[in-house]
């Protein structure tokens, strides 16, 4: 350093800052306007010192002088401590981290802080954002070499791996084949080799199942070209569809970083590998179900004709009437099966996202009613409960049990008492080919909401005991007409969904119950899909209450009212203004206030006061407290949008994570899961990293979920899940579950991004709810190992 202050205290903490690899240190002496540096910061930003505070500014980009200016100033002003991420003013992008904070002196203020290069890593975010949009690509590929295709120009566009490719398994030669390789690797290499089984490294890898990076290739066991001049190499098993190969003509040319980026992305190809692999089994499937259909109509509609034909001819012959109405009976049965089995195999097909929409019940129930002879039935929509669902097979499916019910339903034929079945299929179908028989269908059918789905019921017999494991067969029936198919119909509808049914019997009445079904009911979350349904059904469980916030009117409050608008736009909290709540928030459930607080604590807590000083991550735990009407808002939805649709709504999310992080310390002693997106988080970010380490120190049982862009440091002792699943990539969640022996009540913050940068999620303190969030985190990102 240049200019060292007689200050003993400096002197140490600039002594210890040396030491660090790639981090200096400086203090700013606002009464000299200068700013003394060690070697190392003046070596990472390229300015000398010591220098005056213009001297700094012109150091950064001029894009970011004013912000570096201003934060001087506010932190000198203000005595707050700040952590800011700017780019220098360089031929090359390069970018710093610079951690501020106020000076213990009698004096006047001093700032002291330090300063990191993040180029690297800020290269490395960048990467991997730009993989998780190639992800996109890989999985709307419809071809393997399509996949393969994008993959190796995603290595060397994305990742900078210019000599790339992917061989995939050819099962009918037994060998590794090239599906795809990059420009450069073509003009290095020629045409790529085929690996047969036994053969190379490339074999090798694709056998065991696991990565390997070879620092030296002509070093290995099982080089295939010892001639070759390749000399690093990462490869990549691709599960059971071959292998991604990344080669350099260096040693050790592989750091960490590069080979976790490449791990990701074989994961990314593997998963679209498997989708297509899926997609081709499902087409397969549907084929065969429409060419069966196809056959039995074809081979039985034609007779059929013929024997119609016949049938007129003889009545007009004369021929008995009665044996002419039995054969006629019998071919509007055989009718009745081509019906239905041409229905089975249609149902049967998998579900068209795009036909996937939020419909009303009770809109699709009157359509389905129109379509039944109802005789002297009726119809019952106790709510207008909504639903994602395929309208088209939605209706089938209530036709099917619509048309059941009445047909076989009846008032006067009751079975036995407490008579129940519960399946993973439907029941109001079990009311049609499976009750007793009787003219009087004088019965009410009614329709309904449930907490997780809805439920079709009538007032008829109900279900024969003996008949309740044989219900759901295809092909049972206990009427001499029936098909057997109209509940194997329904069933299939609410598989194709994704949904469960079960029946109850009772006497005079039977039910069928179909959950989970993602409905408007319980919340509003929107554009769910794709995430998959265990995600959702945290969710789904949510009771449907509401609350309203009472705002102060007045001006100074309106960034806090503008926030909360936002945040619970289109949910089931409501935000109005109230003047009595002078420079207060109030907030009322079930016409009760259940919390006050003044809208600085909120604006504090969420920090709303100056957005501009939030880094993610940066707050500690020993400021984590939530003001009573933020805990008041627990087991509602909320929705919110990240940078850059909004600079402050994510926000929220920190500071209720540690507020959770907070009790978890002062507890000491649980189970806590937390979901980081990427586990370098824990890494790259200080504040985060600094929450962890504490909380390290203590006798928590931590589990991490996230996608694997790192390793963590042994030392943290965390059980680590990775993955690319949804859960691991969009999950940002912080659920404390503590053990009985301690008076510590639980907490979870479970959010979901629905959306590129939108969040939905809430927070609760209810032991069950949060016993099921983590059964849900367990069920996706789980290890056989994990407490349950």
């Amino acid at each position: 350093m240049d200019d060292r202050h007689s200050d003993s205290t400096d002197d140490t903490l600039f002594t210890a800052v040396e030491r660090l690899v790639g981090v200096g240190g400086w203090v700013y002496d606002s009464e000299r306007r200068t700013l003394s540096a060690t070697d190392e910061a003046t070596q990472i930003c390229g300015c000398e010192s010591p220098m005056t505070l213009d001297a700094v500014v012109d150091c950064f980009h001029p894009n970011e002088q004013p912000a570096v200016q201003a934060t001087f100033a506010d932190a000198i002003e203000t005595g707050t401590a700040f952590e800011k991420e700017w780019q220098l003013d360089s031929e090359e992008p390069q970018w710093v981290r610079v951690y501020g904070e106020p000076a213990d002196t009698d004096g006047p203020p001093r700032l002291r802080g330090a300063i990191e290069e993040i180029t690297d890593q800020r290269r490395h975010e960048g990467r991997l954002n730009a993989l998780f949009e190639t992800n996109r690509r890989l999985l709307n590929a419809e071809t393997p070499t399509a996949v393969a295709e994008v993959a190796v120009n995603a290595a060397a566009e994305v990742l900078g791996l210019s000599l790339n490719g992917v061989h995939l398994y050819d099962p009918t030669v037994d060998a590794l084949k090239s599906a795809a390789m990059s420009d450069a690797a073509w003009e290095t290499f020629g045409e790529a080799p085929t690996f047969e089984a036994g053969e190379g490294i490339a074999w090798a890898v694709f056998d065991r199942g696991e990565t390997h990076v070879f620092d030296d290739v002509r070093e290995a066991d099982a080089v295939y070209n010892e001639d070759t001049a390749v000399r690093s190499e990462i490869v990549v098993p691709l599960g059971d569809h071959g292998v991604f190969l990344v080669a350099a003509p260096t040693t050790n040319a592989f750091d960490e970083r590069t080979v976790s980026l490449a791990k990701l992305l074989g994961a990314t190809v593997e998963t679209a590998l498997d989708q297509l692999e899926q997609t081709r089994q499902l087409k397969q499937q549907n084929e065969r179900l429409e060419a069966f259909a196809g056959i039995v109509s074809h081979d039985l509609r034609s007779p059929l004709s013929v024997a119609k034909t016949g049938i007129e001819v003889a009545r007009r012959q004369d021929t008995e009437a009665d044996a002419l109405d039995r054969v006629e009976t019998a071919h509007e049965r055989m009718e009745t099966l081509i019906d239905d089995l041409l229905t089975l195999a249609q149902t049967g097909q998998d579900l068209d996202p795009d036909a996937l929409e939020t419909v009303a019940l009770s809109a699709v129930a009157d359509d389905a009613w129109a379509t039944v002879e109802a005789g002297g039935a009726s119809l019952v929509v106790d709510d207008d409960a909504r639903v994602i669902a395929d309208a088209s097979r939605l209706q089938q499916l209530l036709e099917n049990i619509f048309r059941n019910s009445v047909e076989h339903g009846s008032t006067s034929s009751p079975t036995s008492a407490d008579d129940s079945v519960t399946d993973g299929s439907t029941n109001n179908e079990t009311m049609g080919d499976n009750s007793l028989d009787s003219d009087d269908t004088e019965i009410t059918i009614t329709v309904g909401s449930l907490p997780d789905g809805f439920y079709i019921a009538d007032d008829g017999p109900g279900i024969a005991p003996a008949d309740r494991e044989a219900v759901f067969e295809a092909g049972y029936s206990t009427r001499e007409d029936g098909t057997g198919l109209g509940l194997q119909i329904v069933r299939t509808i609410v598989a194709a969904h994704g949904w469960t049914v079960g029946s109850v019997s009772r006497p005079m009445a039977a039910r069928a119950s179909i959950s989970p079904v993602s409905t408007a009911l319980a919340t509003t979350i929107k554009s769910i899909w794709p995430i998959q349904p265990t995600m959702r059904r945290p969710f789904e469980r949510l009771s449907p209450t509401s609350a309203t916030i009472r705002v102060d009117p007045s001006a100074s409050v309106a960034p806090l009212r503008d926030a909360l608008l936002r945040l619970f736009d289109d949910q089931q909290v409501s935000v109005t203004t109230d003047s009595e709540q002078t420079d207060e928030v109030v907030v009322v459930r079930d016409g009760q206030v259940v919390a006050t607080s003044s809208a600085a604590a909120i604006m504090e807590s969420l920090l709303l006061v100056n957005s501009d000083v939030y880094i993610t991550g940066s707050r500690g735990l020993d400021n984590a407290a939530l003001p009573p009407t933020v805990q008041a808002l627990h087991d509602l939805p909320f929705r919110l949008a990240g940078y850059p649709e909004s600079d402050s709504e994510k926000l929220l999310l920190i500071a209720l994570s540690r507020a959770i992080e907070r009790r978890v310390l002062d507890a000491g002693r649980g189970t806590l899961r937390v979901g980081f997106q990427r586990l370098s988080r824990l890494v790259d970010e200080p504040g985060t990293r600094r929450v962890y380490e504490r909380l390290a120190t203590t006798e928590l049982d931590v589990y991490a979920y996230g996608v694997g862009d790192t390793a963590l440091p042994e030392s943290q002792g965390f059980n680590v899940h990775t993955g690319t699943t949804e859960l691991h990539r969009r999950g940002w969640f912080v659920v404390f579950q503590p053990p009985a022996a301690i008076d510590v009540e639980p907490a979870a913050l479970y959010a979901i991004e629905m959306n590129d940068n939108y969040w939905d999620g809430f927070w609760t303190y209810t032991p069950e709810r949060i016993n099921e969030i983590a059964e849900v985190i367990t069920d996706i990102g789980m290890s056989p190992s994990e407490p349950r």
